[in-house]
């Protein structure tokens, strides 16, 4: 039993080093890969600037500051289903400018 404690630290640490440095790492970045990860952040900013005040401020605390929509109906003096009802307008345009030329159901 002695001897299993000794050894444990030192078979642990040769396991963890000989697959994380490698085997998880993440590949670089392409110039590619930057070019578009920059574009669809336009795409998000221009997409969030297009919406109304309200509904951007309530879709922001929800997504981006992680608050129910309880806590964000509270802060604002708005009921929840306002609240839901701000945080579903964003997604038809926030989806037309991720995916252009996809159509919306509207459309079909």
């Amino acid at each position: 039993m002695r001897r299993w404690i000794i050894c444990a630290p030192s078979t642990r640490r040769s396991f963890v080093d000989g697959l994380l440095p490698d085997q998880y790492a993440a590949a670089p970045a392409t110039p590619q890969d930057i070019l578009q990860a920059r574009q669809g952040l336009t795409g998000v900013d221009a997409a969030l600037a297009a919406l109304p005040e309200r509904t951007r401020h309530v879709f922001l605390l929800n997504r981006i500051h992680g608050r129910t929509f309880a806590e964000i109906a509270a802060v604002m003096e708005i009921s929840e289903r306002m609240v839901a009802k701000h945080m579903a307008a964003p997604w038809l345009p926030a989806r037309a400018a991720l995916l252009p030329g996809e159509r919306t159901r509207k459309e079909r």
